[in-house]
């Protein structure tokens, strides 16, 4: 049934097997009475079924890679020979001799893997940080060879959450609202009610953790096929005890699916559960972090490059300090010139966004934090020049600041950071190409900047934050 029928919208508390769920109802009743309802019965109930999760922002000040890892694309596609890789040796910091060894492993861009030979002295005797060393020194060295066109260590990359409390007071599920009644809503109902298209072809690729699929929220029938892009080897297991395997990318972790689920990936108007921005979405899930929430740019770009013919939306909820990895950026632009818009969390360092990847690549939309007045979340969000936009990611310092969102075991969970502000992007983005087939990825961000909602310095804590709020009520 299509949202658009519906010219009454408002939200209500229903109790399922002790969940405190969220729904979208039609009647005569009026927004104080259903606010009433909802901070009544959370007052009152146990959310027990309200799931925190470790905290996986770790407030980077440096890069992290994969020791004994370097990826390398050569000019023209240059073929290694023996030879050419018995020449490149390294003196490691006790003057170990470290070879090269060619891990067999080629990106879709034609870049290659290669793992440094430490040897089992090495392994053995040095610290972390002389076998970091070591690989920059791999790096470099491989960068002054006239065959490279570069070289660069393989990035690790996390998702993009803070946990919050477990349970809100009120204003459950306030990003959806019109402004009218939550300043830092972006007026889904108004965009609801004029939404007059389907929108079942619009796909969304959810580069993430994976998706949950046993979930009575979730409508398996709108997941696409996805892949699990994971190597164990490479520092970031997928814990499903099948090293370097390709499966469904439907995956055990709850970041993927509380993403998913803000974009569309939920039963809207069920009587049950939450309410997802583009009611008639399909998911493609790209598993590429794993049980840490942590990934690398080789796993990260393969799948960026294999959602690129498939899909109109990426949503990228992670990152990491340090400048854009050309592999990654060498995907992103692949990606921009098929007409696909890539849409990428600020991060979650309360620093300039200039300095965390993906956020400072080009050719994609960055998104920083807000709470529920509409403001910059300042102790978490990321901010800076290169942030395009602000929406909502929650604030745990407003009561029932959070943002809500499926999980696994059956359970919503209620979390912030810029990892929920990137799918009201994405979702809008893609509810956009719903109502308007024709347009293309640079001409809907076009759209979501000129119709935000502006911003004093105030309300940006006198950082950049982007054009304005997120407004999905666009015509």
């Amino acid at each position: 049934m299509r949202i658009a029928i519906f010219k009454v919208f408002l939200f209500k508390i229903a109790i399922f097997s002790n969940k405190i769920c969220l729904a979208i109802g039609i009647g005569n009743i009026n927004n104080k009475t259903a606010d009433e309802q909802i901070t009544t019965q959370l007052a009152t109930e146990s959310c027990n079924n309200f799931i925190e999760s470790k905290n996986i922002s770790n407030n980077q000040k440096e890069p992290e890679f994969v020791i004994g890892e370097v990826i390398v694309k050569f000019k023209n596609f240059y073929e290694l020979t023996d030879l050419s890789i018995n020449n490149l040796k390294i003196k490691s910091l006790r003057n170990s001799v470290v070879n090269l060894i060619d891990s067999g492993r080629i990106l879709p861009g034609g870049q290659r893997v290669f793992k440094l030979n430490l040897g089992d002295i090495l392994l053995q005797n040095t610290e972390k940080n002389a076998l970091k060393r070591a690989t920059l020194e791999a790096v470099d060295r491989l960068n002054k060879l006239p065959e490279v066109e570069y070289a660069e260590t393989n990035d690790i990359l996390h998702a993009f959450l803070l946990p919050n409390d477990a349970c809100y007071q009120q204003n459950i599920q306030w990003s959806m609202r019109n402004q009218e009644d939550i300043p830092g809503g972006i007026n889904m109902p108004k965009a609801w009610d004029s939404w007059i298209n389907g929108g079942q072809n619009v796909i969304v690729a959810v580069v993430d953790t994976g998706i949950v699929k046993k979930h009575s929220d979730i409508d398996i029938s709108r997941l696409m096929p996805g892949m699990n892009f994971v190597r164990a080897e490479t520092g970031a297991d997928d814990g499903n005890g099948r090293p370097g395997a390709i499966d469904s990318g439907i995956g055990t972790d709850f970041h993927g699916t509380h993403v998913a689920s803000v974009i569309g990936a939920v039963i809207t108007n069920n009587n049950h559960g939450m309410a997802g921005i583009n009611p008639s979405v399909r998911i493609l899930p790209l598993k590429v972090l794993g049980d840490q929430g942590k990934g690398n740019i080789e796993d990260i770009s393969s799948a960026l490059r294999y959602a690129t013919s498939q899909v109109k939306v990426i949503n990228l909820s992670l990152g990491g300090f340090g400048q854009c990895k050309k592999t990654l950026q060498d995907a992103i632009n692949k990606a921009f010139k098929e007409d696909v818009l890539i849409v990428v969390a600020a991060g979650n360092e309360a620093q300039d966004a200039k300095d965390y990847q993906p956020a400072n690549c080009n050719n994609v939309l960055t998104v920083a934090a807000s709470g529920p007045t509409g403001e910059l979340a300042d102790h978490y969000s990321n901010y800076g020049q290169i942030v395009d936009i602000l929406a909502p990611g929650g604030d745990k310092r407003q009561p029932g600041g959070g943002i809500i969102g499926a999980i696994d075991n059956d359970n919503f969970a209620v979390y912030q950071g810029t990892s929920m502000a990137a799918p009201h992007v994405a979702g809008v983005a893609a509810f956009i190409k719903s109502k308007h087939p024709h347009l293309n990825s640079s001409e809907i961000e076009t759209k979501i900047k000129e119709k935000a909602i502006p911003r004093t310095k105030l309300q940006c804590s006198n950082k950049p934050c982007g054009v304005g709020l997120l407004n999905a009520d666009i015509p």
